[in-house]
């Protein structure tokens, strides 16, 4: 089997189990009644906006992978593009004003990495190396699922917890603005009109969703 498949069937493992873990957590009543409810209710937002940073990076560099072994994207060296190396794609894709003062690097650290929750950013990322996009991906685009957006809004809140980030997230979110909901665990917790689950469910079953049909 080639490397690039083992890649790619490793990040589907991982990320899938971790996703299981997070469900595991939301699922068990021993947190909701206690004095903990939000800081575990924040916890999980934030390891599930982590999970998706991850699995988008993931999903990028083991498609850009096998671009490289059939041939579409030629190897630097003969190598698969490193993470180093990807970081310098990125920066390359999404801020070529700061890519060009950098004078074009040809690796960046990790830590300067621009932080992608887009899908449509992974879409940009790959057709800059490859001139393609998978379908699937664009399919799963196509299905137009919240979670990437409203997750990196309320994310914020739950890593600072200061009036900043509270005032940001109110006027980001019309049912906090209005007044219909209090606190940002509620909303968190709201079962939407039509819907059957919470909304932290629903980002869930997006994000295993979208990974599916990636």
């Amino acid at each position: 089997m080639s490397r690039p498949y083992f890649q790619l069937q490793g990040f589907l493992g991982h990320s899938a189990r971790r996703a299981e873990r997070l469900l595991k957590v939301y699922n068990d009543p021993a947190w909701r009644a206690g004095e903990f409810r939000s800081f575990v209710l924040g916890t999980l937002v934030l390891e599930l906006d982590n999970l998706i940073i991850h699995s988008l990076r993931a999903y990028a560099i083991s498609r850009i992978w096998e671009y490289q072994r059939s041939g579409i994207v030629p190897k630097a060296r003969g190598k698969y593009m490193s993470s180093a190396e990807y970081s310098a794609h990125v920066m390359r894709i999404l801020q070529p004003t700061k890519y060009v003062k950098r004078r074009h690097p040809l690796t960046v650290p990790r830590d300067e990495e621009q932080v992608t929750r887009d899908p449509k950013d992974i879409e940009k990322i790959i057709l800059g190396i490859s001139g393609t996009v998978p379908m699937d991906l664009r399919n799963a685009i196509a299905l137009n699922f919240q979670i990437f957006h409203e997750t990196k809004i309320v994310r914020h809140f739950y890593a600072h917890r200061c009036e900043d980030t509270m005032l940001k997230l109110i006027r980001n979110v019309p049912v906090l603005q209005s007044g219909l909901v209090k606190h940002p665990d509620d909303y968190v917790e709201q079962v939407l009109p039509g819907a059957t689950v919470p909304r932290y469910l629903q980002w869930w079953n997006e994000y295993t969703d979208f990974f599916s049909v990636a």
